[in-house]
Parts: structure tokens; C-alpha cells; sequence
């Protein structure tokens, strides 16, 4: 068991791929024992999950489908909001930017419709949508409890994690390594607009955009 000292999940790849029960733990900065997470596909991997999307989407239009290239593929567990939160702008048009708005509702349209259920029947959005607040162990509000809008935010904030040098937890690096990344920009007025970028050539090449355009009395 360590503590939290990881620069960089690179580091500790070769542990994350062993089976979950024999990884090692480790203590993060709230002091709390975690296990060593896999945020990385092996070669293999990719070849089944690519082999896997494309039967997932082979009624999306053909259109949808040269916007994102050749070489994407959704990395994400297909029953997970990180799979709905990729899969929303990949169904509205890759490499292009969608208001907030029209994000929320594509994603309510593909873990609705389009994702798996679990073994109750229970739509993904249903149970994205209908998470109650996190509470502390003083049954208090978590101070990262967000309503639904701040969580998808959020999510799609995580997914801008593709680091391995430096994030410890990079979320997002199975969707560089899908040559893609979430690309988020905020107005003067606030609003989001987000898209999904796979104009990629190399993983290493792989750097989401956030930007947030301030007024020019702020700047």
C-alpha cells in the first residue's frame, strides 16, 4: 500500500493490468484506501471494442459516421454515462460545436434510447438523471453534489483527463487512444458549447481544448 504520491498514472500501468483483486491500494489525499484503476486499452482490447462499436452503430447514418473518421471508436462501458457523454456528440456531429442545451439533449436521447439497460430494465438516463445527492458521512451535502446539468459538466470535465504523465486518474486517455478528445468552450455570457474532436493523428498528440472567453473589461 502507498500513499498518494503518483505523478502520473504511467507509472503505474503494469499494475493497473492485473486483475482488480490483485492490485495494489493506495491512501488518496482524503486519506481514503482506493484501488489502482485501468484507464488504459491494450492493443487487443481496442481491436475488440472497435469491432464491437461498429456493429453498436450500424444504423447511425452514414454521414455521422464520416464525420468522425475511420479510426474512432466509443471506448466507454456502453451501459456508463462516460459512453452517453462521448456517444451524445458523436450522434450530433463530430468536429463541430454544440450549445449546452442541445448536448443535454442528445445525451438524454442516446442513454434512453440507444444504450444498454441494467438486469432491472433500468434506462441509463433514468438513472443518471434520477441520482440523488451525494452526503457526506454526516449526512450532509457533499460539496461536489451538482444538480443534473453540473454533473454532466462535470463528467465531461473528467473526460478531458488524458494525461498519463501527469493525471493520476486520466479518465479520459481510453478516448485518446480512440484518437479523440471532448473539447469544451465557454462564452462571455457563460454558456457552453462542447464538441467532439478527432482530428488526431498520434495519442500523444491528444490535448482537449477548455477555454473560457472572459469579457474584455475582465481580462
Amino acid at each position: 500500500m502507498s500513499s498518494d504520491n503518483r505523478n502520473g498514472y504511467e507509472n503505474f500501468i503494469s499494475e493497473a493490468e492485473k486483475k482488480g483483486n490483485l492490485r495494489k491500494k493506495y491512501i488518496n489525499k482524503k486519506g481514503v484506501e482506493k484501488d489502482i484503476r485501468n484507464h488504459h486499452l491494450s492493443n487487443i482490447k481496442i481491436e475488440k471494442i472497435r469491432k464491437r462499436y461498429k456493429e453498436f452503430i450500424k444504423d447511425v447514418s452514414k454521414e455521422i459516421k464520416e464525420k468522425a473518421g475511420p479510426v474512432f471508436f466509443n471506448p466507454y462501458r456502453q451501459s456508463g454515462v462516460y459512453f452517453g457523454c462521448v456517444q451524445s456528440l458523436f450522434l450530433l456531429g463530430a468536429n463541430e460545436w454544440f450549445a449546452f442545451s442541445k448536448v443535454v439533449e442528445s445525451l438524454e436521447q442516446a442513454m434512453t434510447i440507444n444504450m444498454i439497460p441494467d438486469k432491472f430494465g433500468r434506462k441509463p438516463w433514468e438513472k443518471f438523471a434520477c441520482k440523488s445527492e451525494r452526503k457526506n458521512k454526516n449526512g450532509e451535502k457533499a460539496p461536489r453534489a451538482e444538480d443534473l446539468n453540473g454533473r454532466i459538466k462535470h463528467d465531461m470535465r473528467v473526460l478531458q483527463r488524458v494525461s498519463i504523465s501527469t493525471e493520476a486518474n486520466p479518465y479520459g486517455y481510453k478516448l485518446a487512444q480512440a484518437l479523440a478528445c471532448i473539447d469544451i468552450r465557454i462564452d462571455v455570457e457563460g454558456q457552453w458549447f462542447l464538441r467532439l474532436n478527432t482530428r488526431w493523428d498520434k495519442v500523444e498528440d491528444v490535448k482537449p481544448l477548455f477555454m473560457i472567453i472572459k469579457k474584455k473589461n475582465e481580462e
